[in-house]
Parts: C-alpha cells; sequence; structure tokens
C-alpha cells in the first residue's frame, strides 16, 4: 500500500509498506451512478449530471448517509452490509495485484485530466482492470471509510 519511492512528495506520507487483509470483501464494479444514488437518496448533487456518470460533490458524510439509506433499502443480499471501504481494501482492488502506480495503462482504464475534458464520463466506458473493476483510477476520486493519518512503515494487518 502506498506510492512507489519515486513518485513520493516529500510532503506526502504515502510511504509504501505491507498490509495484510484477512477478512474478503465485495466491492461494486463501478462507481456509484447518479441513477442509483437518486433512487436511494431523492436527490443528486452532482456538477456533471447523466444517469450513468458517478456521482461527485459528496462530502464524506453525505457518502456515509447512502449507505446508510442503501442498507435501510434492503438491496444488499442477505447477511451483507454496504460500506465504504477502506484505504487498504480500496488500494488493493484498485492495483488488483499489480504493484506499480497504475494497474495498467493510464489512458486505457482512466479518466484523468489528460483525456477527460475537465469533465466526469459514464462510467465502466474505459477498460477494467485485471479484476473486472471500471475507474478504479481517475473519473471521481472516492472516498474511503477510515479517516487520513500518517501511512506506518511497517507491516499492518487489517488496517482501519
Amino acid at each position: 500500500m502506498g506510492s512507489p519511492f519515486n513518485e513520493i512528495d516529500r510532503d506526502n506520507d504515502e510511504f509504501q509498506h505491507e498490509i495484510i487483509l484477512t477478512r474478503g470483501f465485495w466491492i461494486a464494479e463501478t462507481e456509484t451512478t447518479q441513477e442509483l444514488f437518486e433512487s436511494i437518496t431523492g436527490g443528486n448533487p452532482s456538477k456533471f449530471f447523466g444517469k450513468k456518470r458517478p456521482v461527485e460533490q459528496t462530502s464524506w458524510n453525505e457518502s456515509r448517509q447512502f449507505i446508510s439509506a442503501l442498507n435501510k433499502a434492503n438491496v444488499a443480499p442477505t447477511g451483507y452490509k454496504f460500506s465504504l471501504p477502506t484505504e487498504a481494501q480500496w488500494e488493493y482492488a484498485c492495483r488488483a495485484g499489480t504493484t506499480g502506480s497504475f494497474a495498467g495503462n493510464l489512458d486505457a482504464i482512466a479518466w484523468y485530466e489528460n483525456n477527460s475534458g475537465k469533465r466526469t464520463h459514464d462510467v465502466g466506458t474505459k477498460s477494467p482492470n485485471k479484476w473486472r473493476l471500471y475507474d478504479m483510477h481517475g473519473n471521481v476520486w472516492e472516498w474511503c471509510d477510515d479517516r487520513y493519518s500518517a501511512y506506518p512503515t511497517n507491516t499492518i494487518t487489517d488496517p482501519t
């Protein structure tokens, strides 16, 4: 987890370190669409509208409120609850078994500053990573469940 040494901004604390995840988890194939968000909350805070575009312009608290409403809607399989991923879970899913800066050719897998026209795009329109997860790089920033803090330098098991 973290950035390769040659990419670390000295003001940044994302030093690569080993993480051990002992519990399995599921993660959505794409970012949350505006269509899903509106069906659960009745609203849409996004600046760039489109049913299949990702929701943006939400705070961490608003994202957690959406997750709570999603759980109240009882749409998860029996015994499962939705949550935001921890940063370690998100990065594990994003990397899809890779260790470099990106989980593939950035132009092929991501909408980002150089190819997005400075707007969001429908989810799932770029190639997925090796684990068939879309938009893990680019399009919008994703919220994680855990708090911001300095990365440790030692191995951590199931960080939160």
